[in-house]
């Protein structure tokens, strides 16, 4: 019946919600374990934290290697907390009817800001991949290995690990739809008729000669 078979249309429809809002809460755990690691790190070689995102000064001399490393890990920080602030300040003024009305404007700059904030954070993550792969390993780990490792996981393991895990889930559902698919054609209802398969409505040949 129609109403039997919308129920595990419905079913799959709240494990989906279930699963995209499992998958919400842990993109957002991970990425505030990761921005959390990651200032962090650059706070151990700032001069007044967080002043120096923005000032740049450091709390020793570094070489010329850990001294570009620390430049586009010190905005890479500053942009993704600039951008954390500013969807926090919109989630909030939208879930308040008058902060949404009293500050459209405000709103609207917010988030053409926000979203210039976010193509930066692109740009800065190619260029921090581009100086993890350009710079003298040895001259990094020589004098801040601790900003290396951050460095290298943030812009280059962690992409990896991702392509890793976005390659497996693609085949786990190309499968899961394969194994589906073949579970539907194997049912007795799902059978494609075939020459063994007696036609309904047609008469055998039996039954042919005991109607003559």
């Amino acid at each position: 019946s129609p109403l039997a078979a919308a129920v595990p249309a419905v079913q799959r429809s709240k494990a989906e919600d279930r699963m995209g809002a499992a998958s919400d809460v842990l993109n957002v755990l991970a990425t505030a374990i990761i921005i959390g690691w990651q200032a962090w790190t650059v706070s151990q070689h700032s001069k007044s934290f967080p002043k120096s995102l923005w000032t740049g000064e450091t709390n020793a001399p570094l070489n010329e290697a850990c001294a570009r490393v620390f430049y586009v890990m010190r905005w890479t920080v500053f942009l993704t907390i600039f951008i954390i602030i500013a969807k926090i300040i919109v989630s909030i003024s939208r879930m308040v009817d008058s902060c949404a009305r009293a500050c459209a404007p405000c709103l609207s700059i917010l988030l053409i800001v926000d979203i210039f904030a976010e193509v930066a954070k692109v740009i800065f993550f190619f260029w921090g991949m581009f100086v993890v792969l350009t710079t003298d390993e040895h001259q990094v780990r020589k004098q801040c290995p601790d900003l290396w490792v951050c460095a290298w996981w943030s812009f280059l393991g962690f992409f990896i690990l991702s392509m890793v895990l976005a390659c497996c889930m693609m085949c786990v559902g190309i499968f899961g739809v394969a194994a589906t698919s073949g579970l539907d054609e194997m049912r007795p209802g799902n059978a494609a008729p075939h020459e063994k398969t007696p036609l309904v409505g047609v008469p055998t040949p039996t039954q042919v000669a005991t109607k003559v």
